[in-house]
């Protein structure tokens, strides 16, 4: 799902955490004292959005909840709506999400929440009713704004960014989906308006560049680019005739850009023109040559390349240029820190840098990131008495770095060594959930029922709610440990009983399988859970399976449809859909189901196939054979798929492509009733014409020796009417009889 929804009222660097994927330092950011200061409704809304970064939209959906049902301002509650919504979203349940959102439209503070009801429209497939709704709201504002100047925290190439002003959110958003419609005019001229509303010339360039880039159109883009730099750093007159690297030598040159970078409401700009150079000018040698020549010892533009090079993956280039940026001396302090950073990084990637980045974690403050790339490559190269040390020395302090470090401990063979490390864990960290889980899961499968259920109790007891059970429940059923994994959800269950939750989740896990009695299991747990009045709906997906189990086909294929509407990105879901539609013979809806299946991969789908089975089998032909051919092409295509090509070929009199089909099917057969098959069917279409006699002749030959009783069949076939009277094969083929 886009993310669309600015970080409202929360600090910029937690913003810049959650949008780059750091987690780990979000909750660490959390958790000092400046954070903890914060108001009690602020701190929920943080959390809340750690949880949906991390995916926990249940968890998230809970505390934003309970924040909506509190007392507080309406701008606010606004905000907290806008945030429910988007969690419903992201579970999946776009209705639910658009009801919340709905909710709080003409509340002050909605222009976040129309923007995010215009992205639940689109992700129903109502693209248009979401151009509709923005345009509409654009409208409105721009009766109710002046002209507006761009924040300096817009960079250049991402327009649908952290906008303060939604004016040029919703412009930039509009003209996204007028490219995805194919629709560059309407697309331009929402960036033409979105310009209209900037009052300086540079800002103006610079959203030009980074809307052009968008359309890909890079000359032009690039030409704004120059243009931007020149006019920021200097305010010269437009010179259409600059070049990128005379403009990136001003804005590396000039004091002034130096002075709005070190200033610290300019770090999180400094943040984002540093991820979107990568964007734009990666690919560019001429921009990174410029860089490499023309600033040897300029720490902001060697840190600038370093990043580039790091964040394309090649770690061995950036690690110079950030060693030799680390050596200099540089004034701008927010560029220092997030260049050792990367320096740190690059560390734990390259293993002759390894012992300089352990030194680093145990003399220099906490670092997550640095300690969890450590043991991802310890792990790797299996160095594990290294990792245990690092492990018991890092435990207490770098609870960030401790999810990075079990899921590397999984690549461990002695289980012996994996589960002594995880009670070590366990006890220096208590209550960390990633540490109890693993280690609740080795204690199943080793016996240990007296350990296991110790830690279960420390485990439910430091991180209460559904989202613990779900998880540690899934563990067990992915181990074979059904009955336990039940019981689990089921013991919550009776905890709450007005929760509907662990049923639903139970039904769902249960309907995957084909066994009658698991059905019915399922069939149970969805009939209660239906009972309860709990946060979730009714799960169509587990409700349609079902159906389907008792045969009762229109009922599945109307609630199939109903939970697409819900989640029409789903790609197991629309797959499920697919094969369940191609199985009863819907043929209308299987076709829009694999259609779906293209659009939301953007690769081949192995659904193709038996859709075109089915299509052929109902005498639609001309359109089996296109998914046919388009199988073949990625070569997917089994053999009777490969049969019906050449029938249709055939029956179309297609008789080249014909055989060159058959040719390929021949080198590939073994001697038998197969291979003779084929040579008599390309000697068929061989003969029917002049030029090919020759080799229909030869051909047949083949076959006749292959197999004696062709002989007593031959003469009746007018197919071989041109080879049986032509005066030279003639009597060749006479003689092939005899």
């Amino acid at each position: 799902m886009a993310v669309t929804l600015a970080l409202a009222m929360t600090d910029p660097v937690f913003a810049i955490l959650l949008q780059t994927g750091w987690l780990a330092s979000a909750q660490e950011w959390l958790r000092e004292p400046e954070r903890l200061a914060w108001p009690m409704g602020r701190r929920v809304l943080a959390a809340a959005q750690l949880a949906m970064a991390q995916g926990d939209w249940m968890m998230a959906i809970d505390l934003l909840r309970r924040l909506s049902e509190s007392e507080a301002p309406s701008a606010f509650q606004t905000v907290v709506r806008a945030w429910l919504g988007r969690a419903w979203h992201g579970l999946g349940r776009l209705d639910m999400a658009e009801e919340v959102v709905k909710s709080c439209l003409g509340l002050p503070g909605s222009d976040e929440a129309v923007l995010e009801l215009a992205v639940l429209q689109e992700a129903r497939g109502s693209r248009l009713a979401a151009i509709r709704t923005l345009t509409r709201e654009r409208r409105r504002l721009i009766e109710r704004h002046p002209p507006l100047p761009l924040d300096p925290a817009i960079r250049i190439v991402e327009p649908v960014g952290p906008y303060e002003r939604s004016f040029l959110r919703y412009s930039c958003q509009l003209a996204d989906w007028w490219l995805a419609e194919g629709d560059v005019t309407s697309a331009l001229d929402c960036w033409a308006e979105a310009r209209a509303q900037v009052t300086a010339d540079a800002e103006s360039y610079r959203l030009e560049a980074g809307l052009l880039a968008r359309a890909g159109l890079m000359p032009q883009a690039y030409r704004a680019l120059a243009l931007f730099v020149r006019l920021y750093v200097a305010q010269w007159p437009p010179d259409p005739t600059i070049t990128l690297p005379d403009a990136a030598d001003r804005a590396y040159a000039d004091p002034a850009l130096t002075a709005l970078l070190q200033s610290p409401s300019h770090q999180e700009a400094a943040a984002f023109l540093l991820g979107q150079q990568w964007q734009i000018v990666a690919g560019d040698p001429t921009w990174r040559e410029h860089l490499v020549t023309a600033y040897p010892e300029h720490p902001v533009a060697l840190f600038d390349l370093g990043v580039v090079w790091l964040a394309g993956g090649q770690v061995r280039r950036a690690l110079p240029l950030l060693e030799r940026m680390a050596a200099l001396p540089c004034a701008n302090p927010h560029v220092r820190q997030q260049g050792l950073a990367a320096l740190r990084l690059v560390y734990a990637q390259v293993p002759e840098r390894q012992e300089q980045a352990l030194a680093m974690c145990e003399t220099e403050a906490p670092d997550s990131h640095l300690a969890a790339s450590l043991f991802q490559s310890l792990a790797k190269e299996g160095r594990w008495p290294e990792f245990d040390s690092l492990a018991r020395r890092l435990a207490p302090e770098q609870r960030g770095a401790l999810p990075a470090l079990v899921e590397a401990l999984l690549l461990r063979e002695d289980e012996a060594a994996i589960v002594f490390l995880l009670e070590h864990l366990a006890a220096a960290v208590p209550g960390e959930p990633h540490v109890l889980s693993e280690l609740i899961t080795r204690q199943l499968l080793r016996g240990d029922v007296e350990g296991m259920a110790a830690n279960t109790r420390a485990l439910v007891r430091t991180n209460p709610g559904f989202s613990t059970f779900e998880s540690l429940a899934r563990r067990f059923w992915h181990v074979g440990q059904r009955a336990m994994a039940e019981s689990f959800l089921l013991q919550f269950s009776q905890t709450f009983p007005s929760s509907n939750e662990p049923l639903w989740t139970l039904a769902a896990w249960w309907s995957e399988s084909e066994d009658p009695a698991d059905l019915e299991q399922a069939n149970e747990h969805a009939r209660q859970a239906q009972r309860r009045k709990g946060p979730l709906a009714p799960n169509h997906r587990v409700i349609a399976r079902l159906a389907a189990y008792r045969q009762e086909y229109l009922s599945a294929l109307k609630h199939y449809r109903s939970a697409l509407q819900a989640a029409p990105e789903d790609l197991a879901l629309v797959q499920e859909v697919a094969a369940f539609a191609i199985r009863q013979g819907y043929v209308q809806e299987a076709e829009m189901a694999v259609e779906r299946l293209k659009q939301i991969s953007g690769t081949f789908s192995p659904a193709i196939v038996p859709l075109a089975d089915q299509l052929w089998q109902a005498g639609q032909r001309q359109r089996a054979m296109a998914l046919y051919l388009e199988a073949e092409a990625h070569d997917a295509i089994d053999t009777a798929g490969k049969q019906r090509i050449i029938q249709w070929l055939i029956a179309k009199q297609a008789w080249d492509p014909a055989v060159e089909r058959l040719s390929a099917r021949l080198a590939d057969s073994e001697a038998g009733s197969e291979r003779t098959l084929i040579q008599v069917v390309m000697a068929k279409l061989l003969a029917q014409q002049e030029s090919t006699l020759p080799q229909a002749m030869a051909t047949l030959e083949g076959a006749v020796e292959d197999c004696q009783w062709l002989r007593l069949t031959l003469p009746g076939d007018t197919s071989w009417d041109m080879l049986r009277n032509h005066p030279q094969y003639g009597l060749q083929f006479e003689h092939l009889l005899a």
